[in-house]
């Protein structure tokens, strides 16, 4: 799953978080 897959279900789910955003997130959790 990359962050683009991440940042595809958000939008699905409604949520407005940018890519930048999420690729910040993934990186805390390596």
């Amino acid at each position: 799953m990359t962050a683009e897959d991440v940042y595809r279900q958000l939008l699905a789910e409604g949520l407005d978080v940018g890519l930048a955003t999420v690729y910040r997130m993934l990186t805390q959790f390596e």
